[in-house]
């Protein structure tokens, strides 16, 4: 899996309690979180290619481009920025997006398309229908590399106009049982498609991932469905969107449009005494039962977290952030699901839920905390496992520490919160996990999934402990890591362990070998905590009332704030 594709490596905070009406979604969200696709059913691929050539053979013979698209293909693209314009459709319940873009031949008159990394050509499955012009020469389209890639034939070193379309169809009859309980999910049509599904990318592209490119896309208006709105994380999405940004940001940043509530705020984000930041932004998107209050309530709350996150991480660095959820029929409000990628995060919620639960609270705090925790920066696979746990574990116990510090959980929510972790972790049948096992089934096994979650969360919260005993209480895990991240350009188990030790005293490696990689449990440390006590208790099993499981639990002793 490629270490720099956010959906492939941020991985989702599953809180579900797993029956026959909610395992559907998770298999769902698998293939959406390893995909990076709208939500697709789950049927014969024969069916679905018959299916999808009358859909789209129908639109093609209906189809007409608006006076606006004309207007604005009659007119060179800049060739210094990269341009799409896309045009929503609806045809019989299915979304059709019809984009058009521009790319130069080379001196011998070819140039060809479909950037896609080994793992993440499926995102291919979407795009039909490429067809190419050319004013000085006939273009003529040829697909190779099994239809992942095209080569395009015109005049040499000239532009070639592109049009394709993306089409997203909605559940067969088939599948409807299957998903009965997300009904919001299923019954509008709208796209939630990662970058890489939607604009086509020269193949070269892979040879300058980060350099800086120009970006302009154009959201075209169908008269036919005017309430179709749009969001992404980079910036409030007006007909024309300008900005610069690298090719791997553009490519793995989420995209949404249909017909769904969207605000965008810009709230002003005190940094410091001194400096306000009046540029950066949040966008949220929101599908289901979603009222205006309720709107407004969730853009308070990602506005608080953002704040207190960006406070703990001093960055003082402008950035939009958009937030896509959508409401859905699971049987307990505490039931959340939801995966990040650059500057976003699409999350699934009880459309019950009225107000900020803590199971919200968390979901927030957690996904928003993978903009500073995460790929590249940290690969998600390595041989001694420290890439998932730093990944998720790490970000559990920062996401928690942000909500306890800024006063939106209680000292006795944060024991609650934690000790349940630690007692799924005890209950788990997979606990002693190796890496090799953990890196292989990490999106095969919801079970296996949850140990890096555990271990690095027990890890972080001892080794905090250990640092303010060393240092007096004048650092804690977090200045360490703060101090990492901002000077290491990518984390490895052995440059986190060479600077940690300055701050802990002792060498931390044989922690990770022997916890994360050779799947030893990670104890939690008697004084991790300054306002709880540490016992070992017999309590009934997280995944199973009936039986009981003996495991270390905190038990509240103070209301003093020490972390």
């Amino acid at each position: 899996m490629g270490a720099v594709f956010f959906t492939i490596t941020f991985i989702p905070i599953l809180r579900m309690h797993l029956n026959k009406h909610t395992h559907p979604l998770l298999v769902l969200m698998f293939y959406f979180a390893c995909s990076g696709l709208c939500f697709a059913r789950i049927q014969d691929s024969t069916t679905s290619k018959i299916i999808e050539s009358s859909i789209i053979d129908s639109f093609l013979l209906k189809y007409k481009a608006s006076e606006d698209t004309l207007a604005i293909l009659q007119k060179d693209f800049d060739s210094n920025t990269r341009t799409y314009v896309v045009l929503p459709y609806l045809i019989n319940k299915h979304c059709v997006l019809s984009i058009y873009t521009q790319f130069l031949t080379n001196a011998q008159g070819e140039c060809f398309l479909g950037y896609l990394p080994k793992d993440e050509q499926h995102h291919r499955l979407l795009l039909h229908n490429l067809t190419a012009s050319c004013s000085q020469k006939q273009a003529t389209v040829t697909e190779i590399d099994s239809g992942l890639q095209w080569r395009i034939k015109a005049a040499p070193n000239s532009r070639v106009r592109v049009h394709y379309l993306i089409f997203l169809d909605s559940l067969t009859a088939n599948n409807q049982d299957y998903y009965k309980p997300f009904p919001a999910l299923f019954d509008k049509t709208y796209f939630i498609l990662k970058g890489i599904s939607l604009f086509l990318a020269p193949k070269e592209v892979g040879s300058y991932l980060e350099k800086q490119t120009m970006f302009e896309l154009h959201w075209l208006k169908n008269p036919n469905i005017p309430q179709w709105k749009y969001a992404n994380r980079f910036g409030n999405t007006k007909d024309i969107q300008k900005f610069h940004t690298s090719y791997d940001v553009f490519l793995n940043t989420l995209y949404c449009g249909g017909n769904a509530d969207t605000s965008t705020k810009h709230p002003e984000f005190k940094l410091s005494n001194e400096a306000v930041d009046t540029t950066s932004g949040i966008s949220l998107f929101t599908l289901g039962v979603f009222t205006d209050e309720r709107h407004s309530i969730f853009i308070k709350e990602l506005q608080r977290i953002i704040q207190a996150e960006r406070k703990l991480w001093k960055d003082t660095t402008p950035f939009h952030y958009l937030s896509c959820l959508a409401g859905a029929g699971f049987e307990r409000e505490q039931d959340v699901i939801a995966f990040a990628v650059h500057d976003s995060f699409f999350g699934i919620l009880s459309d019950r839920i009225t107000s900020i639960n803590g199971a919200v609270k968390y979901l927030l705090s957690h996904e928003i905390m993978h903009r500073w925790i995460g790929p590249p920066q940290i690969p998600s696979e390595s041989a001694s496992g420290f890439g998932f746990c730093a990944i998720e574990g790490f970000t559990e116990y920062f996401a928690r520490l942000v909500l306890l510090q800024s006063h939106s959980i209680s000292e006795q929510e944060y024991v609650q919160e934690y000790n349940k972790a630690i007692a799924l972790y005890h209950a788990s049948a997979q606990k002693n996990a190796v890496a090799d096992s953990v890196n292989t089934n990490f999106w095969k096994d919801l079970t296996i999934m949850r140990i890096p979650y555990y271990r690095g969360d027990i890890l972080a919260h001892n080794w905090n402990a250990e640092i303010t005993r060393h240092t007096k209480g004048k650092y804690t895990f977090a200045d360490a890591f703060r101090s990492i991240r901002s000077t290491q350009k990518r984390i490895t188990d052995i440059s986190f362990a060479k600077s940690l030790k300055p701050y802990i005293g002792r060498d931390v490696m044989p922690d990770i070998l022997r916890i994360m990689k050779k799947g030893a449990m990670a104890q939690p440390d008697k004084n991790a905590l300054p306002f709880a006590s540490l016992e070992w208790l017999t309590i009934p099993s997280p995944n199973d009332s009936t039986i009981t499981v003996k495991a270390p639990q905190y038990v509240l002793r103070s209301s003093l704030l020490r972390h």
